[in-house]
C-alpha cells in the first residue's frame, strides 16, 4: 500500500536546466532502489525539481530518512510483480537505482536485478509510463565476467525487447564512495591502488550522477544510452598528482600488485560472495576497458562534464580535506 507524504521540497523548476532539457513534466515519478547514499541523493534531486515522488521500498528497509524528504512510500519487491503493478499506477516516469548484487536482503543476487527489470518493463508498458531512467555502468556490454556490471547491459536489452521508452545513464566508479581505500589513505598522505598504476579508469561523483538521473526524467531528444563521467579518465599516477596539487603537499603512492590481491580475492571468493564480486570487478578494471571514450553525448544531454581537477576538488571539500574556498578553485 502507499503512504502519502507530509512535506514536499520546492525549487524553481528552471534552475540547473541544461540546454537540452525539456519543460519538466508534472506527472508522478516512481523511484525504485535502496535508501542508501545514491538513492537519497536521487530523491532529493527529483524533489528540488518539484517532482511528486513515490518510492518503492521493502518493508524491511530503513525509510526514516526518505520519509523525512517527503515522498510517498509504496511497499513491495522487484520480484513481486503485483506490488510493482500497484506502485506503477498513475506514474509518469520511473527512476531505477536498485541493485541486488550486494545481497542486502535474503535472496538478493545479480539475477534478481534482471527478473526485477522484466517486472518493471511489463508493469511500465501496461501503465503507459512515459520513460524509465536506469542507472547503468560504463562499457557494461564488455563486462561479461562481472555479473552485476553485465546485468546492467542485459537490463537495457530487456527494456528494448519490451518496447518501453528508457534511458540508461551509464556511470564509471563512484569516487566518493571509495572511503575504504582512498579517503583513509589520503588522510595519511598516501594514495593506495590495486594493480597497474598506468591503467586508466572512469570515475563519477554520486552528487553529479544523481543530478543526471533526475535530469534524464524530462530531457528532450535523449538516446537510450548515455555514458557519463569526467572530461578524461585518469590512472592512479595522475590521480595522485591531482590530489597532491589540490592539497599542496606530496603524497606517497602505494600500488598493491594485482597478482597478490587477485590471488587473495580468488581464494576468499570460495567462501565469500563479496570477495568473489570484488575479484571479478577489479580484474575487469585491469583490462583497461572501464573507461569513457567520448564525452560528446554527456555534453549534449547533461552539459559540460566536470574535469578530474574540479571533481576531485569537490570531493576534497566534501570530505573536509580542503576548506570550501579552496575547493571552489578546482575548475
Amino acid at each position: 500500500y502507499i503512504i502519502k507524504p507530509d512535506v514536499m521540497v520546492f525549487r524553481d523548476p528552471e534552475q540547473d536546466v541544461t540546454p537540452s532539457e525539456s519543460v519538466p513534466q508534472l506527472g508522478l515519478v516512481l523511484w525504485v532502489g535502496a535508501p542508501g547514499s545514491l538513492g537519497r541523493k536521487v530523491l532529493t534531486e527529483l524533489l528540488v525539481r518539484n517532482k511528486s515522488v513515490r518510492a518503492l521500498v521493502r518493508r524491511t528497509s530503513k525509510t526514516a530518512e526518505i520519509e523525512h524528504l517527503g515522498v510517498e512510500l509504496a511497499y513491495g519487491d522487484l520480484l513481486d510483480h503485483e506490488s510493482i503493478e500497484e506502485a506503477m499506477r498513475g506514474v509518469d516516469a520511473v527512476v531505477v537505482t536498485a541493485s541486488g548484487h550486494r545481497r542486502r536482503q535474503p535472496g538478493d543476487q545479480g539475477s534478481s536485478d534482471l527478473v526485477g527489470a522484466k517486472n518493471i518493463a511489463w508493469a511500465a508498458k501496461s501503465a503507459g509510463v512515459r520513460r524509465i531512467v536506469l542507472t547503468g555502468v560504463v562499457q557494461s556490454q564488455h563486462a561479461g565476467a562481472v555479473e552485476h556490471f553485465f546485468t546492467k547491459y542485459q537490463i537495457e536489452e530487456v527494456m528494448r525487447a519490451a518496447g518501453v521508452p528508457f534511458v540508461s545513464v551509464r556511470s564509471g566508479g563512484f569516487f566518493d564512495q571509495s572511503e575504504d581505500f582512498m579517503l583513509d589513505s589520503v588522510r595519511k598522505d598516501r594514495v593506495v591502488w590495486v594493480g597497474s598504476a598506468t591503467v586508466k579508469t572512469s570515475w563519477m561523483l554520486t552528487n553529479d550522477l544523481s543530478r543526471y538521473l533526475a535530469i534524464a526524467v524530462d530531457v528532450a531528444d535523449v538516446p537510450d544510452v548515455v555514458e557519463v563521467g569526467w572530461t578524461r579518465c585518469v590512472d592512479i599516477q595522475e590521480l595522485g598528482d591531482i590530489i597532491s596539487d589540490q592539497l599542496g603537499r606530496p603524497l606517497a603512492r602505494w600500488n598493491i600488485p594485482w597478482w597478490l590481491v587477485g590471488t587473495l580475492l580468488r581464494f576468499g571468493g570460495l567462501f565469500s560472495e563479496s570477495m568473489k564480486v570484488d575479484y571479478t570487478m577489479f580484474g575487469f578494471f585491469q583490462t583497461g576497458q572501464f573507461v569513457l571514450h567520448d564525452v560528446t553525448a554527456h555534453r549534449a544531454v547533461f552539459g559540460q562534464p566536470p574535469t578530474p581537477e574540479a571533481a576531485i576538488a569537490q570531493w576534497l571539500t566534501d570530505t573536509c580535506l580542503l576548506p570550501p574556498a579552496s575547493g571552489q578553485q578546482g575548475g
